[in-house]
């Protein structure tokens, strides 16, 4: 049973990075924070118990040749790569998603994996955020995403999304007397 997507940001001390990993950040990013690296080899790892894990970051305007390998438990490694003619940075870009995964604790293997050729102080792929379906109670911030099947939209809303949303996604009241409703337990 999950609990809800719980939102761990690049610096929360549960992300334990190794290798050179200098932070950075702005406005537009989740707690304007995030981390890069330009040595390949450098690792972030981040231990959680859940049912699928996604790494969301922002990539930089015009870098095409550095990557990052995802992998969980030690399986099979996915790699991330800018794709080329990106002209503007690109924020809360979904860099990698587990898909569904068994509800028990799972270690997440960053990697960095290619870095541009040209430079070695230029990063091009920052890491902001992670999420995870978790099944267990922590000290997590958990977050409702606007098109989590708990919210009710009556009459159905418009859906957006625009680079400056979190996680790309908005929705869009169809007009008047329109309704969102979600139920929870807890406290505001």
């Amino acid at each position: 049973m999950s609990l809800g997507l719980a939102v761990v940001d690049d610096s929360d001390s549960a992300v334990v990075y190794s290798g050179a990993w200098p932070t950075f950040g702005s406005g537009e990013e989740f707690q304007a924070t995030t981390h890069c690296s330009t040595e390949v080899g450098s690792t972030a790892t981040f231990e959680f118990t859940g049912t699928q894990v996604d790494v969301y970051g922002t990539m930089a305007a015009n870098s095409t040749t550095a990557s990052l390998s995802f992998a969980v438990d030690q399986g099979t490694s996915v790699s991330f790569a800018e794709p080329s003619g990106t002209t503007s940075d690109v924020h809360h870009q979904l860099f990698y998603s587990s898909g569904p995964l068994s509800n028990s604790k799972h270690t997440l293997l960053i990697t960095q994996a290619a870095v541009a050729p040209s430079s070695n102080t230029n990063c091009s792929l920052y890491l902001d955020f992670v999420t995870y379906n978790a099944t267990t109670t922590g000290a997590e911030a958990y977050f409702v995403d606007d098109r989590d099947p708990g919210i009710q939209y009556s009459p159905a809303w418009v859906q957006m999304g625009s680079e400056q949303d979190f996680m790309h996604t908005s929705q869009m009241t169809p007009g008047a007397g329109a309704t969102m409703t979600f139920q929870f337990n807890g406290e505001l």
